[in-house]
């Protein structure tokens, strides 16, 4: 008999078997067990999370002679041929390569013939997001109203790709990436059925690498039966996959930690003699350093007990904004590693980057070591009762007072800043402001009195005045002359070239700059 592989040999047959996909696979057999059976699916999610897995075991439950069964028996002439993939009722077609008009229609036309033994007939398109916008177009009338005896079943890692109007016409399922736990768990039976020793560390291992597809976790355990036979080790499994060792990680961590750049480059120099591939260690140096912002933060990992007690107790001297940091050197790093031709000069970069960053300090941390009092955020915060304001020094110049209310209006809100600048200050006065708009500013009054703008502005006055300040706003019919803006004398066209013109001067201003040459026009060239 020939030799299957373990993601054949081991491929579920009953919705019970699907790992990590109960909130479908339950769906599915309440349906069947109703006869609420949908003449279309659409199955999205990672690849190797048991979409075209579910899809067959959902047309065994339908065309089962003893079904149509949550159930299926896998013994009757059906469910036989559909296991081995030779039903004629159970049709598995590839959207890659099959993705053209001409083949949509001809699966128009088949769709027509009743099965062959069973009660369905099951069209399973897997990669279906590959079908060209035209095939989309001829499949979407059959979708919506298919033959009673057709069940469609799409299957595809990538949704977003899909029209609206097929994904519409479809019972959608969203498969989830299977736990790192639960998918060293289901090899772990694996390699008890098969006869198998292997170390919960090195399944740890494989689950962590396969990135929550079940099918790459098999894969790379068939990898690692063959290399190494039936006793399987940690270290074996490293030496198969070139996994960069915790130990290596942790001296370049503490190289960084020390701030000795040297010794950091050393460890480079000497993994690269050693023939690792650095861009598997960019990114296993990524996962270290997570690794030890989840220990930081007494979050859960993937690893096993005596690993996660080593990141705990390395994690305790670590701040989290210097481990954040750390992260976000590494992964540019990793990315421009990728893609650059000389990937050992990115992680030098890196590593010289990550051991000359200074520690995060805590600002209160720094004010208490220059012996200043931080200031509490209640103090900073308008209460609604009562004058908790910081006392400031009195200012006898209303017109100061005015100018730096506008500032502290701006710092929060520039437009509220810019509107009630087009108001007149009239002062302060028993706990009142009073601020005057005139008839040709109705717009900019009735955006200041909006409550959270006059909010603000009483916030901000109260802490100016330091004692609770309410807002009070006029009007008057005409503005004075003394609020119009002074007039800019025009200046002749030709000025440029002797004087200045009004918007080159209020440039010159703003910037404190100087004309150092000025080009003459096209036409006067």
């Amino acid at each position: 008999m020939p030799y299957l592989v373990l993601a054949r040999k081991w491929r579920p047959q009953q919705f019970d078997e699907v790992v990590a996909q109960k909130h479908i696979t339950t769906t599915l057999r309440n349906a069947i067990a109703q006869k609420r059976i949908a003449h279309s699916y659409l199955f999205t999610g990672p690849r190797g999370v048991g979409k075209t897995t579910t899809a067959r075991i959902l047309a065994k439950a339908l065309n089962c002679e003893q079904g149509p069964t949550p159930t299926p028996c896998n013994r009757c002439h059906s469910c036989v041929e559909i296991t081995r993939g030779n039903s004629l009722d159970v049709l598995e077609i590839d959207g890659a390569s099959n993705r053209g008009i001409d083949e949509i229609r001809n699966l128009r036309e088949n769709v027509k013939y009743a099965p062959s033994s069973g009660k369905y007939k099951v069209y399973i398109i897997d990669e279906v997001h590959m079908l060209t916008p035209e095939a989309f177009n001829a499949l979407l009338k059959t979708l919506e109203e298919p033959p009673a005896h057709v069940i469609f079943v799409l299957a595809t890692t990538q949704p977003q790709k899909i029209p609206s109007t097929i994904i519409s016409r479809c019972l959608r399922f969203d498969f989830h990436r299977i736990p790192t736990k639960e998918i060293a768990e289901h090899l772990s039976y694996i390699a008890q059925q098969e006869g198998i020793e292997v170390e919960e560390e090195a399944l740890l291992t494989i689950a962590r690498r396969a990135e929550g597809s079940m099918r790459d976790a098999q894969s790379i355990f068939d990898q690692i039966i063959s290399y190494q036979g039936e006793k399987i080790s940690q270290r074996d499994l490293k030496e198969m996959l070139g996994l960069i060792d915790q130990d290596i990680l942790f001296s370049l961590t503490h190289a960084i930690v020390e701030g000795d750049a040297s010794k950091g480059l050393g460890i480079l120099e000497e993994m690269e003699i050693q023939g690792y591939d650095l861009l598997e260690f960019a990114h296993s140096l990524v996962g270290h350093l997570r690794s030890l912002l989840l220990a930081k933060l007494s979050q859960p990992l993937d690893l096993s007990a005596e690993e996660e007690q080593r990141y705990g107790e390395e994690a305790k001297n670590l701040d989290e904004g210097y481990l954040l940091r750390l992260i976000k050197i590494a992964q540019d790093a990793e990315r421009e590693a990728k893609r650059s031709p000389q990937p050992r000069l990115d992680l030098d970069l890196a590593v010289v980057k990550m051991a000359k960053l200074d520690s995060t300090v805590q600002l209160e941390e720094i004010l208490n070591r220059l012996g200043i009092e931080p200031i509490s955020p209640k103090k900073k915060k308008v209460k609604d009762a009562g004058n908790d304001f910081p006392s400031l020094p009195a200012k006898e110049n209303s017109t100061n007072l005015w100018e730096e209310l506008l500032a502290r209006v701006k710092s929060r809100k520039i437009s509220l800043g810019t509107l009630l600048a087009e108001g007149e200050y009239l002062g302060e006065k028993e706990g009142k402001i009073r601020v005057c708009f005139y008839n040709n500013h109705n717009f900019h009054r009735k955006q200041v009195v909006q409550p959270q703008n006059r909010k603000l502005i009483e916030e901000e006055a109260s802490h100016l005045f330091g004692k609770r300040v309410t807002l009070e706003v006029e009007t008057r019919e005409e503005e004075l002359l003394t609020k119009l803006p002074p007039k800019i004398p025009q200046q002749r066209p030709n000025s440029r070239f002797g004087g200045k013109e009004p918007i080159i001067q209020k440039v010159l201003e703003i910037f404190n700059g100087q004309i150092i040459e000025v080009k003459p026009r096209k036409e006067e060239e």
